[in-house]
């Protein structure tokens, strides 16, 4: 697993921040929220992998009503959990941005306020339009204001389609085809309904989680020297 709980994610940021929160009441709760996102987001990674792993394990097994469940409780775990990643990321990043503006907005009470990626985009947009994390955020989230369009990543944006299928829309009794050129082989709409068709090879998950990790070991450092770039 290439993302552990010692690699540097947000070190820099949370160090500069813990030490605000030690002079200065403003930063704790902000402080706080950071340290949580950090441990939420190892947790995930680390369960995301998990699954992910399970699911190529199972490719090898016969096909049974029991690979059949295994399968897709893998599934519907890895996506939850890499969806789940990015949004404490995202969480992350709205703390960050607040310490950077007014962190005396930033209340315990506000903490627990229903958060909205869409939101933290617009206010990024609105503070630092011109910031290079603003712009990475816009291109990885997407972005609709005002005539401004501007699309999601399209992994990201098929983690999210296919976690929201899995959790809302998936029907019990579906019926598996199998791809002739490989009987252990599954298409994602057997397993999901309404899905596209792409094939279930044991890398499916393995692929993904490969671009999950590599995504926020890219992302952490950028927040990072945003907070360098703007910190009061």
């Amino acid at each position: 697993m290439a993302f552990t709980s010692t690699d540097p994610f947000l070190c820099a940021t949370l160090d500069s921040i813990g030490v605000l929160a030690q002079t200065n009441a403003d930063f704790k709760e902000i402080s706080l929220r950071l340290s949580i996102s950090r441990q939420d987001i190892y947790w995930r990674v680390r369960a995301s992998k998990d699954y992910a792993d399970d699911f190529q394990s199972l490719s090898s097994q016969a096909i049974t009503e029991e690979r059949y469940y295994l399968e897709t409780k893998a599934l519907f775990g890895f996506f939850t959990s890499a969806l789940s990643a990015l949004e404490c990321f995202f969480y992350a990043s709205y703390f960050v941005g607040n310490a950077a503006v007014d962190p005396t907005k930033i209340t315990p009470c506000a903490s627990l306020k229903k958060f909205h990626r869409a939101d933290m985009v617009s206010f990024f947009n609105k503070h630092f339009c011109n910031d290079p994390f603003t712009r990475s955020l816009v291109l990885f989230i997407g972005f609709n204001d005002n005539g401004t369009v501007t699309k999601p990543d399209p992994t990201h944006q098929e983690i999210r389609d296919v976690r929201d299928t899995l959790s809302h829309r998936a029907t019990p009794g579906r019926i598996m085809r199998l791809i002739p050129v490989d009987p252990f082989t599954w298409l994602l709409s057997d397993l999901i309904s309404g899905a596209t068709n792409q094939v279930l090879d044991k890398n499916f998950l393995i692929d993904r989680q490969v671009w999950l990790e590599d995504t926020i070991n890219r992302l952490s450092p950028e927040l990072d020297d945003f907070w360098k770039r703007n910190k009061p």
